[in-house]
């Protein structure tokens, strides 16, 4: 019986901090706009679509570039975990946000 209770407490812990660390889509837009500017633009193999949207973000500062993400973006909420879509251009960036990170899928 001790057993039982104590392997409840655990998973009510662990539930707890997931939903307390479940990225905001606020953290998303952020994360997704830094990560677009910063990597995804900048690297040489990119499809035609993917090359206009960055010749259209990458002059613009990061908050023009949130806003942009943010009208474009989706997120679903499951409490312990969030999956956002972007869809821009012609570009799809689909991630997971679990404990304070980002993960693409």
């Amino acid at each position: 019986m001790k057993k039982i209770i104590l392997e409840a407490v655990v998973l009510g812990i662990v539930a707890s901090l997931m939903a307390a660390t479940n990225p905001s889509k606020e953290n998303y837009i952020e994360h997704t706009a830094w990560s677009l500017q910063e990597t995804a633009c900048k690297q040489e193999k990119l499809p035609l679509s993917a090359k206009a949207a960055c010749a259209i973000l990458s002059p613009l500062p990061p908050d023009m570039v949130g806003s942009i993400v943010d009208s474009y973006s989706r997120r679903q909420n499951f409490l312990f975990f969030s999956l956002y879509t972007t869809k821009f251009m012609g570009m799809e960036i689909r991630s997971i946000g679990a404990g304070g990170h980002f993960f693409k899928r």
